[in-house]
């Protein structure tokens, strides 16, 4: 069972692997990293606070719904939440939230 688990992992590694060879074989990385270049600090700071400003105020909708879960743990998931919804395909990051609340305890999910 393990040696299973093991050769998952290896194979999630190696097209890991593959996926990047294609994304840098066929992306100009310099003309990415001088975009970045060109965004001041300042742009930076501030849009990630208007982040973290986001992931408070859906945490804190999301409180009173869930409210046996601390407000500081249903910021975490929440941007746990957030984050895998935009990164994995198919809207699977939603299933995220259910998950997240299931270790905390809360029976509805």
């Amino acid at each position: 069972m393990n040696l299973q688990k093991n050769q998952r992992i290896a194979i999630s590694i190696l097209f890991m692997f593959l996926i990047l060879w294609i994304l840098f074989k066929y992306t100009d990385v310099t003309s990415i990293l001088g975009a970045y270049k060109q965004i001041s600090l300042k742009t930076i700071l501030f849009t990630f606070g208007l982040y973290i400003i986001m992931v408070f105020l859906r945490s804190h909708r999301f409180k009173t719904f869930f409210q046996e879960v601390s407000h500081t743990k249903l910021f975490f998931i929440t941007g746990a939440h957030i984050m895998l919804s935009n990164i994995l395909p198919m809207r699977l990051g939603e299933y995220s939230l259910l998950h997240y609340l299931k270790k905390e305890g809360v029976p509805r999910t």
